[in-house]
């Protein structure tokens, strides 16, 4: 939580909204959270033709509109090779990532933070298997892999809603447009960062029950001893540098998406039939074949 405090502090220039009173934020001139507006400065494009620039900022007006927005891989269709082929993404082309997500339906992006327990799961199998046999029971080790990687799961879950609210905070407190299914999905897609802290994990863990059971010197008590200190000293830094890369990777990619989407647009449902539907839905098609 310090942790959390203090990155907000310096990378967003004031601390987090608990502590202190909000300066003056932008006054909201959207009606609602499907008015198009331009996705680098919030200017209303509503009603003017799309094949011209903002007003504002002249950003193209067509790669503002939420037809643009194809989906991740994971989210066009959720699987396994989905998922690693948008943890990859994420991890190699934020900026793309962020511009194709799409935040229309929560259900596309809060499988993906569940799918980082399946993940947890293998992570905590490599650390529990054991250099020699005979140190834990064969009945148990399934258990045991549940407990620790449900254990890990549940911690980096509650640490991204976290984020994720303080994301809505920190929008709101700024005057852009972020909602809930804008920060789900940032946060779903940045849990990637929660894997380099697992594989950090069991690289240190591995390496300690190298040390201390395939140590030479079992005989040698001072030796054995002066190994088992060593042992510790490349243990325990291993779980802080694992819980600093990967709340790192997380915050960094939760700072992209804020600044990226603070004024994402999402297309307006079907069944709103008081709003007049954009005049150019019809561009998924084309964007998707350009993509």
């Amino acid at each position: 939580m310090v942790i959390c405090c203090i990155f907000i502090v310096q990378v967003y220039g004031q601390p987090p909204l608990l502590f202190s009173m909000p300066k003056r934020t932008r006054k909201r001139e959207w009606e609602d959270d499907y008015t198009l507006l331009c996705e680098r400065c919030g200017y209303i494009l509503e009603g003017l033709d799309t094949a011209t620039p903002c007003p504002e900022c002249a950003k193209p007006i067509a790669e503002s509109l939420p037809q643009r927005r194809i989906g991740t891989p994971w989210q066009q269709k959720p699987g396994f090779v989905s998922m690693v082929k948008t943890w990859w993404m994420t991890l190699r082309h934020p900026f793309r990532t962020l511009d194709v997500m799409r935040f229309d339906d929560l259900s596309l992006s809060r499988p993906l933070t569940t799918s980082l327990f399946y993940a947890m799961m293998l992570c905590a199998a490599l650390m529990l298997i054991q250099t020699t046999p005979n140190v834990l029971s064969f009945m148990l080790m399934p258990v045991a892999i549940g407990v620790l990687a449900l254990a890990i799961w549940t911690i980096f879950c509650a640490l991204s809603q976290l984020e994720a609210f303080g994301l809505q905070i920190v929008g709101k407190s700024k005057g852009y447009r972020i909602s809930s299914h804008v920060t789900d999905a940032i946060v779903g897609h940045g849990a990637v960062g929660w894997l380099f802290t697992g594989l950090i994990w069991v690289a240190g863990f591995k390496l300690y029950q190298l040390i201390m059971y395939l140590n030479p010197a079992q005989n040698d008590y001072e030796l054995r001893m002066q190994v088992g200190r060593l042992s510790k000293q490349i243990l325990y830094p291993s779980f802080i540098i694992g819980i600093v890369v990967g709340l790192l990777v997380f915050e960094i990619f939760a700072y992209l998406g804020l600044r990226r989407c603070k004024y994402a647009n999402r297309v307006r449902p079907a069944s709103n039939p008081d709003k007049k539907q954009d005049p150019s839905l019809g561009l998924a098609e084309s964007v998707e074949s350009e993509m």
